[in-house]
């Protein structure tokens, strides 16, 4: 009776060479495997030397890419059985068998196939191969702080976990326990905890060294502590509008009486309208760019002529009749109706166009309240709709006059 060869069975990963490639004699068909032998054989035996050469035939199971093959040989070297299948192996692949390094018959090997992935190791983004089977497992694993971005929505480099389990995700200053599933979208399983993710959030699988270095993630977790980390970003469109103020030139005019005034040359305000990309990662700015700077309108100077002519005896144009008294109340609005009028409450201006101590249109003095003329009005009237008029639109009412006393 022959005895049979004793392997002792273990798992082994083999991690192919730099070239990609395993380095044997193709010409060769005969290996062989070196054993003790007790008692007579029964299969061909060569005695060399006082030891043992037994020359064995096997088939071996090549499982690869969801795929398998038989392989008919005499190899026991798993690098030598995978060269005869023909595949096409990547330096960073790696071999597995159950036994060691000599394959017996019927053993399967199997190619665990590497692909590489971005990760951030000690706070800097790099680029790595892996044959590990999810982003979970690389972090956990390691000894240092690294953490693995998850690719944009249905992306994925590499799955988050191998297995049905829970996380610990932190987002927006607090953290919410997410159950995900091998396979499954890591933003899906996000929002199915009940937190909303933008494709534009940025999402890390990282062990809790990682996290130590980071502002937006905890400071307390344990080194070895696995962590989903949201990271909001956000773009966006911000319009900026520039308004130049007309500038307003007044001139002397002898046609008319003092304290009237009329608009010879419409001006207008230059607008422009700056629009800037702006991208915000947890509400800082970090990138902008101008998309456009658009002018509206020009700035147009106003031209506006001040009478000089002095005025009859009997006052200037009153609408009501007889002398009109001389305001010159205190303050602010004192020196408005000089400068609008002189101080005049019954003057008129402009042709008839403007009326009163601070030169209203009949149809301003009637939005703010007033009826018939506001030449017509008391003095003290007519300082009340004004009041009533620059709450509701600022000095710019009276932009030559609020400008020369100081008002804006």
């Amino acid at each position: 009776m022959s005895q049979e060869p004793q392997v002792k069975s273990s798992e082994e990963e083999i991690t192919l060479d730099n070239a990609g490639h395993t380095d044997f004699n193709h010409t060769k068909r005969f290996r062989t495997i070196v054993v003790g032998v007790a008692g007579a054989l029964s299969a061909a035996v060569i005695a060399i030397a006082g030891v043992g050469i037994v020359i064995t035939h096997k088939t071996v199971t090549v499982n690869y890419d969801g795929a398998s093959k038989k392989i008919s040989t005499w190899d026991s070297m798993p690098s030598q059985i995978v060269a005869q299948a023909n595949l096409a192996l990547h330096p960073h692949d790696k071999i597995i068998t159950s036994r060691g390094q000599a394959v017996a018959d019927g053993e399967t090997i199997t190619i665990k196939r590497a692909h590489r992935i971005t990760m951030i190791e000690n706070g800097k983004q790099v680029e790595r191969w892996t044959t590990a089977d999810s982003a979970h497992s690389i972090v956990a694993a390691a000894n240092k702080p690294v953490a693995v971005p998850v690719a944009p929505v249905d992306e994925r480099e590499i799955p988050v976990v191998d297995k049905r389990q829970s996380l610990t995700v932190f987002h927006d200053g607090e953290t919410t326990s997410v159950n995900i599933a091998p396979g499954q979208s890591v933003r899906t399983a996000i929002e199915d905890g009940g937190i909303k993710v933008s494709p534009l959030d940025r999402i890390v699988v990282m062990n809790g060294a990682q996290a130590k270095l980071g502002a937006s993630a905890p400071t307390t977790s344990d080194s070895k502590d696995v962590l989903v980390n949201v990271t909001r970003v956000s773009r966006d469109v911000e319009e900026d509008k520039i308004v130049t103020e007309k500038e307003v030139t007044e001139k002397d005019d002898d046609s008319l009486y003092k304290g009237e005034k009329k608009v010879v040359e419409e001006g207008q305000d230059g607008v422009r309208i700056k629009r800037t990309l702006v991208e915000k990662v947890e509400g800082d700015v970090v990138y902008s760019t101008l998309l456009t700077d658009e002018t509206v309108s020009t700035m147009k100077p106003e031209v506006v002529a001040i009478g000089t002519k002095e005025r009859p005896a009997r006052g200037g144009g009153s609408s009501g009749g007889g002398s009109a008294a001389h305001y010159s109340g205190d303050g602010v609005w004192g020196a408005l109706a000089q400068c609008e009028s002189g101080g005049n409450p019954r003057s008129v201006g402009g042709g008839g166009a403007f009326y009163g101590l601070y030169q209203f249109t009949p149809s301003t003095w009637r939005s703010v309240g007033g009826s018939g003329l506001p030449s017509d009005a008391s003095p003290e009237e007519q300082t009340k709709r004004a009041k009533i008029l620059q709450q509701r639109s600022g000095w710019g009412q009276w932009p030559a006059c609020s400008r020369k006393i100081g008002a804006r």
